[in-house]
């Protein structure tokens, strides 16, 4: 992996600072109603120029490093990821990850996860990465445990959509665990 002026990079996705050109994919992406209630409890469909006032607050305060996933070779922009509830003392965080399904980059999301978690355990000193997700998102879950996070708890009930409650699950990943997965994550991190 190599942390440039654009940000971080893998064998195929760049993870790089939000652009202004950035706001239309997020405003499409946060209000897309297949999609939105993945991974944000937001249920309002504010105007463009509302949502981008409100979205930039939220990186500004809320998340501590926010990155766009663009593919390489397109530039196209794919995806986001950030972590936020960062703890200096404690040494966590928490991570969002969100790859537009309607891209063709299978394997996006496990590798951009990788080159962050890799980027946060380095540089950030942490002890533990958490991930919260809800239990209608399989792909996520899916993408989560293959990624070496361990369920720690669930959240009964905990999140209504499509006429029922669902429960949220809590997952984390250890810099020891990771590290021990790292060789897997290796071909990532080092074909440029």
């Amino acid at each position: 992996m190599i942390e440039t002026s654009l940000g971080l990079k893998s064998r195929r996705l760049i993870l790089r600072p939000l652009k202004k050109n950035d706001e239309p994919y997020l405003y499409q992406w946060n209000m897309d109603p297949d999609v939105r209630h993945m991974w944000t409890q937001d249920r309002d469909i504010p105007s463009y120029d509302r949502f981008i006032e409100k979205y930039t607050r939220k990186i500004k305060n809320r998340f501590d490093l926010f990155f766009m996933i663009q593919q390489k070779t397109s530039g196209q922009p794919i995806g986001f990821i950030y972590d936020y509830a960062s703890d200096s003392i404690d040494r966590n965080a928490y991570l969002c990850l969100y790859i537009d399904e309607n891209t063709n980059a299978r394997g996006a999301g496990i590798e951009s996860a990788a080159i962050f978690m890799n980027y946060l355990f380095m540089h950030y000193n942490y002890r533990k990465l958490y991930s919260e997700v809800y239990e209608f998102n399989t792909h996520a879950l899916s993408i989560t445990r293959k990624a070496g996070f361990q369920e720690e708890g669930c959240l009964k009930d905990y999140r209504y959509w499509n006429g029922k409650y669902w429960d949220q699950y809590i997952f984390s990943i250890t810099a020891q665990a990771f590290s021990e997965k790292y060789k897997k994550y290796e071909y990532y991190f080092n074909k440029h």
